[in-house]
């Protein structure tokens, strides 16, 4: 026996319906067995609503088909059955054989169908049976659903077949072939998203996309160009100049300091000026409120109406560059203003304003190769530190050049040089005094100053100069390296009772330093000698 499908109504095709044959031949079967088969059917699935037809057919092959019988089991939840038709395979219904009573639609999911031949059955029969008309439900779930053929009976005088084919027939529901369309109200090309429909074609009035974020107004949707109008234009949630894609933006500049003045190095683009921002770039200074285009031009070192000239209209003085931070200015690094700029004096005697340790006032480094007090003289051989107001001071060595007291001391209008020649029994006047190893010099500065000396390379020793007993002898120390007073004395060879130098007054030592000069009381008479 055999089942196939067949287009329903408006052309839906042919269901697939697949059978496998199981017999059992009973007692007297001929040898050549009846057969079952399947015709060429369609994949194609159905969707709800569909309707199609599913013919059972029969072939007892070489017997003389008496009676047939079968029963076509469905899911009465998928399969709504419309009709049975009986296609006559015994001849005329009635005349030829008769249906069995009961034969029909159960409505729970069982056809069964029987005829028998009026009379002896004279020949075989080979044809459709019955033809089936099935409908899918609506709301049917998407799935494939098995058709069961079953309890199949064919007899005559002499064999007996019953098939049981099963669930070989298989019919596939899926979902109907349409589309979601979107509402495009201002034909604009782009649908609303929220607005839609399910249609086979679109519907007038729709469009398969649903991009378009305002489907009221026919410029705004994906790819419009995004203006300066306060919405979203091309639908990317971005409105305005938070869209890097906007045009037609102005460029405004920051106004730090509140003076309506922008700073053209610090700018925006906008649909609109943000806090602190102004259309004009014309601020030469934005952090002074008091620095812009039409300010008042005052003496104060800047170009305050920011018309690029400094303090115009103004008398200048000129200012040196202290790069180094010292008080002591380049000479050659100078400008011109009516105050002093920052980082610029009225001093212009540095000689490294890189160095901040080397200035007229510094000390001198011996052996480090620097001019460090700007002197002219590059590492002098001695330096005495003299304080402001009297000093006692001797030199090691005779200097390089003029000894007289006013150039070695560098005695100035404020200061002060004094000598007591014991021989003479007075103080001698300053052009008088000469400066030699062996003597000692009161001093009086002014200032504190310190004064480096550059010694004599002349192969020959200082003078000797003579000490009387009975007076404070002035005396230096004509020694680079310090010593106790009992050495001195065995160096010199000089008899005295008593050795005082001066630090805010007098007093005795016992340890005599390069650089000091010393009152000593001889008790005879001696020679101190130009040389220790």
């Amino acid at each position: 026996m055999t089942t196939r499908t067949t287009k329903g109504a408006a052309g839906i095709p042919a269901l697939l319906l697949i059978f496998s044959l199981f017999m059992a031949i009973g007692a007297g079967v001929a040898a050549a067995a009846p057969s079952v088969s399947v015709d060429p059917v369609s994949t194609t699935g159905y969707c709800p609503g569909d309707t199609f037809f599913v013919t059972v057919e029969a072939n007892s092959d070489t017997h003389n088909l008496q009676t047939l019988k079968s029963d076509l089991v469905y899911n009465p939840a998928v399969f709504e059955v419309l009709g049975v038709t009986d296609d006559g395979l015994l001849g005329t219904a009635g005349t030829d054989y008769l249906v069995e009573p009961g034969s029909g639609d159960d409505g729970a999911g069982r056809i069964h169908y029987g005829v028998s031949k009026i009379g002896v059955a004279t020949s075989p029969a080979n044809g459709d049976f019955i033809t089936v008309e099935f409908q899918i439900k609506a709301g049917a779930p998407y799935n494939t659903y098995p058709l069961d053929l079953q309890n199949v009976e064919m007899k005559d005088d002499t064999f007996t077949v019953v098939l049981d084919v099963g669930a070989d027939g298989t019919v596939i529901v899926e979902a109907p072939d349409t589309h979601t369309y979107y509402a495009d109200d201002d034909n604009d090309g782009y649908g609303d998203p929220d607005d839609s429909v399910v249609a086979g074609s679109a519907p007038a009035g729709y469009v398969e996309d649903n991009t378009d974020c305002d489907d009221t107004n026919a410029a705004v949707h994906p790819g419009a160009t995004e203006v300066c109008n306060g919405i979203d234009d091309d639908c990317d949630t971005l409105v305005d100049d938070a869209d890097p894609d906007c045009v037609g933006l102005t460029t405004y500049y920051a106004d730090a300091d509140g003076d309506g003045y922008g700073d053209p190095d610090d700018s925006v683009d906008a649909c609109a000026a943000p806090a602190g921002y102004v259309d004009n770039s014309d601020d030469c200074d934005d952090t002074n409120a008091a620095v812009h285009p039409g300010a008042t031009e005052v003496c104060n070192g800047i170009d305050d109406n920011c018309d690029g000239e400094i303090d115009e209209g103004f008398a200048k003085n000129t200012y040196y560059g202290d790069a180094d931070g010292d008080g002591y200015g380049d000479p050659a690094n100078t400008t011109e203003a009516c105050a002093a700029p920052a980082g610029y004096v009225d001093d212009n005697t540095d000689c490294d304003d890189t160095n901040a340790a080397v200035n007229p006032g510094a000390a001198e480094v011996p052996d480090d190769g620097i001019d460090n007090n700007c002197n002219g003289v590059i590492d002098e051989d001695f330096c005495l530190n003299l304080n402001a107001g009297w000093n006692f001071v001797s030199i090691p060595k005779m200097v390089n050049g003029s000894n007289d007291a006013e150039t070695v001391f560098d005695i100035g209008d404020y200061d002060l040089c004094e000598y007591y020649d014991v021989h003479e029994g007075r103080w001698l006047d300053l052009d008088e005094i000469t400066v030699e190893p062996t003597r000692g010099y009161l001093v009086s500065k002014n200032n504190p100053e310190m004064l480096c000396l550059d010694f004599s390379d002349s192969p020959l020793f200082p003078s000797a100069q003579p000490v009387y007993a009975g007076d404070f002898n002035m005396i230096g120390f004509p020694s680079m390296d310090g010593m106790s007073v009992s050495d001195f004395k065995t160096a010199t060879g000089l008899e005295f009772s008593m050795i005082m130098q001066w630090d805010s007054g007098y007093y005795s030592t016992g340890y005599m330093t390069t650089g000091r000069g010393y009152l000593i009381w001889p008790t005879a008479n001696g020679s101190m000698p130009g040389m220790i």
